[in-house]
């Protein structure tokens, strides 16, 4: 009556009704099978799992009209015509009031410019007590440390920080650094690039760029470092955001998530 709970737990989108049948499954388990109340909480996750998605910020923009969304689009700051002059689409216009909300900037957001390649070159010490450049005593709790792989670039509060930020969300965060083994990321400014463990990635890749464009859309070039020698072995354009991890793994072969 009951499928593998995994596969209950991969069924529906929302993480919150997940849960839900994930409570209503183990108590499923501990009541008699075939009984009254197995089945009655059999239709319970059955009626959980219907439910509807919930819309995401990009599904609730591409229901609105093109003059509210160039309304919006101008409130937030993006652009309403293309590099060439051109006047955007309903697509181009959703994805670029998509990525001006992500990296909209928050007072406990961080306002300058990282370099996360000399970021990662330090060891950051234990957390605890500190005493500032002032004589000022505070306490140290970031979660964003130089000594967990994959983890300068998560601010851990759900902020975005920059374009680097935002593509390393989109990609999975520590997650997609984890199931891929990618190291030694970089703040490129208008692009994230990370490498790959050697003879990992399908094809002998090693190296990936991930570029913001001036269509708010993604360029994702993907290649291989032998020694002081870099080629590049394919180069995908014109990706939206919810594109880069299917796009990775169809190039890869690397899984960014369970």
């Amino acid at each position: 009556m009951f499928p593998d709970l995994v596969d209950k737990m991969r069924v529906h989108p929302d993480p919150q009704i997940n849960l839900q049948i994930i409570k209503l499954y183990k108590k499923a388990l501990k009541q008699v099978p075939g009984s009254k109340l197995q089945k009655e909480t059999s239709a319970e996750i059955n009626k959980l799992l219907r439910m509807p998605a919930p819309k995401t910020e990009k599904e609730k923009l591409q229901a609105k009209t093109v003059d509210q969304l160039k309304r919006q689009a101008k409130k937030v700051g993006a652009k309403l015509v293309t590099p060439e002059g051109k006047a955007k689409t309903k697509d181009q216009l959703v994805n670029s009031i998509v990525m001006k909300l992500r990296l909209s900037g928050k007072s406990d957001s961080q306002t300058g410019k990282s370099n996360t390649a000399k970021d990662m070159s330090r060891s950051a010490k234990a957390p605890g007590k500190r005493t500032s450049a002032k004589g000022k005593t505070y306490y140290e709790r970031r979660a964003n440390r130089s000594d967990k792989p994959g983890s300068l670039l998560d601010n851990g509060n759900g902020k975005i920080m920059n374009v680097a930020q935002t593509i390393y969300r989109q990609l999975g965060g520590g997650k997609f650094a984890t199931m891929t083994g990618a190291k030694n990321f970089v703040d490129g400014g208008n692009f994230l690039s990370f490498k790959l463990p050697s003879n990992f990635a399908k094809g002998g890749i090693n190296y990936v760029k991930i570029t913001l464009t001036p269509l708010d859309l993604y360029d994702m070039e993907l290649g291989k470092i032998r020694g002081s020698k870099y080629t590049v072995s394919k180069t995908k354009r014109g990706l939206y955001n919810d594109m880069l991890r299917s796009t990775f793994t169809a190039e890869t072969g690397l899984n960014t998530s369970l």
